[in-house]
C-alpha cells in the first residue's frame, strides 16, 4: 500500500463535486485515494483535507478550519469506530490536531510522504494571509516542492478564491478558459447531486455517480435511480471538445475553428452549453 502524496495532490475534484453533502465529500475523497494510494495515511489524509475543502466552500473562517481536528461533520473524528472499520491513522490525527502550528522547518518538510506533505501545506496556509505568500513559503521548503504546492493550492484556492491568485500567475496558465469551465462544471455537480435522496447510502451514491460519469450501461444505473427516487441529468460532454481544442492548438489551422463548431453542434442537446462554446471560440480567437 502506497503512502505517497499522489492522491492528496489530485484530490479536490472529488470532494468539491459533493461539497453540499459533507459525508459524501469525505467518502468520495477516500474512494478517490484508494484507486492508487490505499495506505491508511493516504486515505485518511484525503478524508481530512476533503473536510477542509468543504469548509472553505461553506465560508468557514480560517480559525475554525484550522481548529483541532476540524470536520464539517460535527465530532466526525471522535465518532465510535464500527467493528468493520479501522481507526483513523494516528499520524494524520496529529496533523489535524495542530502539529503544523507547533512545528517549523526542519521538522516541517515537503517530502513525498503524504503526512509530511499534508503538514507542510497546512503550515504554509496557517502562517500566511494570502495565496501568493503561502505558495512561495511552501515551495521554498524544497524537496517535493511542486506536489506540496499543489496540495497547498487546493486549500488556499478554495479559501481565497480565484481572484486571490496573482493575475501574473493566472495569465500564464495554459488552457485557462477550459480549466475555468471544468471548475464551474464540478461546482454544478454539487447542485446536481444534492438532489440524491437521503436514503441512499454514501457508498451507493458515489458508485452511482462513478457509473454515470464513466458511461456505464443503463442496466447498471437505471435500477438504482428507480429504486432510490434519484433525479438525474446527463453531464455535459467535454471529450470531443477537448480533443478538438488540442488538435487546433497543435496545428494552428484556421479551418479547425469551423470543424470544432460543427462537431460541437452534433453533440446531444443536453451536452451543449452556450458558455462552453463561447469560451472555446474566445480561446480560438486569441490564437
Amino acid at each position: 500500500l502506497h503512502a505517497g502524496n499522489g492522491s492528496l495532490m489530485r484530490l479536490c475534484a472529488a470532494p468539491l463535486a459533493f461539497w453540499r453533502q459533507p459525508y459524501l465529500a469525505i467518502e468520495a475523497a477516500a474512494l478517490s485515494s484508494m484507486t492508487t494510494h490505499g495506505a491508511p495515511q493516504a486515505v485518511d489524509a484525503c478524508k481530512y483535507y476533503a473536510g477542509l475543502l468543504v469548509g472553505c466552500m461553506n465560508g468557514v473562517s480560517k480559525e475554525t478550519l484550522l481548529s483541532d481536528r476540524y470536520s464539517p461533520i460535527e465530532k466526525y473524528w471522535e465518532r465510535p469506530v464500527k467493528p468493520q472499520e479501522r481507526k483513523t491513522n494516528i499520524e494524520v490525527l496529529e496533523v489535524a490536531g495542530g502539529s503544523f502550528k507547533r512545528n517549523n522547518p526542519p521538522t516541517i518538510k515537503g517530502t513525498g510522504y503524504v503526512v509530511k506533505t499534508l503538514e507542510a501545506a497546512l503550515w504554509a496556509f496557517y502562517h500566511t494571509d494570502d495565496f501568493e505568500s503561502g505558495c512561495l513559503k511552501v515551495v521554498n521548503l524544497g524537496d517535493d516542492a511542486d506536489t506540496t504546492a499543489a496540495v497547498y493550492g487546493q486549500l488556499a484556492g478554495a479559501f481565497y478564491g480565484v481572484e486571490g491568485i496573482p493575475e501574473k500567475w493566472r495569465s500564464k496558465c495554459a488552457l485557462s478558459p477550459l480549466f475555468g469551465l471544468m471548475a464551474d462544471e464540478i461546482a454544478s455537480m454539487a447542485e446536481h447531486y444534492a438532489c440524491t435522496v437521503p436514503s441512499a447510502s454514501p457508498l451507493d451514491t458515489v458508485q452511482l455517480v462513478g457509473a454515470e460519469l464513466s458511461g456505464a450501461s443503463s442496466n447498471t444505473v437505471e435500477p438504482f435511480k428507480a429504486s432510490a427516487g434519484y433525479r438525474g441529468k446527463k453531464m455535459k460532454g467535454y471529450d470531443l471538445l477537448e480533443k478538438e481544442i488540442h488538435a487546433y492548438l497543435g496545428s494552428r489551422s484556421a479551418s479547425k475553428k469551423e470543424e470544432i463548431v460543427k462537431k460541437y453542434k452534433m453533440l446531444p442537446a443536453e451536452a451543449q452549453d452556450d458558455a462552453l462554446l463561447s469560451s472555446v471560440m474566445a480561446m480560438i480567437k486569441k490564437k
